[in-house]
C-alpha cells in the first residue's frame, strides 16, 4: 500500500521479534494462566529491567523465553549499574577535569580498562548493526558487570581512598569517561536509568 499510495517504499528495513514465550517454552495465554503482565512486572522490577531482559533474551530464530526469575536478574543488574554510577560520581565532587588525563598519567588498569571499553564499544555497535540486540545487550552486561565492577573499580579504590594528586585526578578522568560511554552504551536498552 506504501508503493500504491505514496510511490516509495515505506520501510527499508523489517526486523521480526521473536515470540515472547513463559520460562517452559509454552505460548503465553491468558486461559493457561501463564501471562505475565508488563504493567505488573513494570512496578514490581522497572521498565529498565524489563526492556533489558527482552533485549537480552531476542536472538534470531528461537522463542524468547520470559520469566520472573530472569527480569529480576536484571534488575539486580540495573541496581549495580546504579551503585557503580553513584561510587563513580561520588569520588567525581570537585573534580575539575574535562577528558582523559595524558597517557603516561596512566596506570596500567587505566590502559586496560579504557582497551576494554573500546573493544566493547566495537561489538556493541557490530551487534546492533546486525540486529543481535541479545549479543549487544550481552556485551554491555559483560564490560559492567565484570571488567568494571569487579575489576577496575575494586583496583583503584585504594587509589581514590589514599592518594592525592595525580593518580588521584587520573583514576577520576577515567571514571569520568568511562561512566559517560557506559551510559551511552546502556541507553538504546534502558534509557530511564542511562
Amino acid at each position: 500500500s506504501g508503493l500504491y499510495f505514496k510511490g516509495e517504499i515505506p520501510f527499508k528495513t523489517v526486523f521480526f521479534h521473536p515470540m515472547v514465550v513463559d520460562e517452559h517454552g509454552k505460548k503465553m495465554s491468558k486461559t493457561k494462566g501463564n501471562v505475565l503482565d508488563p504493567l505488573t512486572l513494570k512496578d514490581d522490577y522497572g521498565i529498565d529491567a524489563l526492556r533489558f531482559t527482552l533485549a537480552s533474551g531476542a536472538s534470531k530464530g528461537k522463542d524468547l523465553r520470559l520469566s520472573l526469575t530472569s527480569v529480576d536478574s536484571h534488575r539486580k543488574f540495573l541496581n549495580k549499574v546504579w551503585n557503580a554510577a553513584r561510587f563513580a560520581l561520588g569520588h567525581l565532587e570537585g573534580f575539575a577535569g574535562e577528558g582523559l588525563p595524558a597517557r603516561e598519567a596512566l596506570a596500567l588498569e587505566d590502559r586496560w580498562v579504557l582497551a576494554r571499553l573500546q573493544q566493547a564499544i566495537a561489538e556493541v555497535r557490530r551487534c546492533l548493526d546486525r540486529y543481535d540486540f541479545n549479543l549487544a545487550a550481552g556485551a554491555v552486561y559483560a564490560f559492567i558487570w565484570r571488567d568494571l565492577c569487579d575489576w577496575y573499580l575494586e583496583w583503584v579504590k585504594p587509589r581514590l581512598y589514599g592518594e592525592a594528586g595525580a593518580s588521584r585526578a587520573a583514576v577520576q578522568g577515567v571514571l569520568q569517561h568511562v561512566l559517560r560511554d557506559v551510559l551511552k552504551l546502556l541507553h538504546p536498552f534502558t534509557p530511564f536509568i542511562a
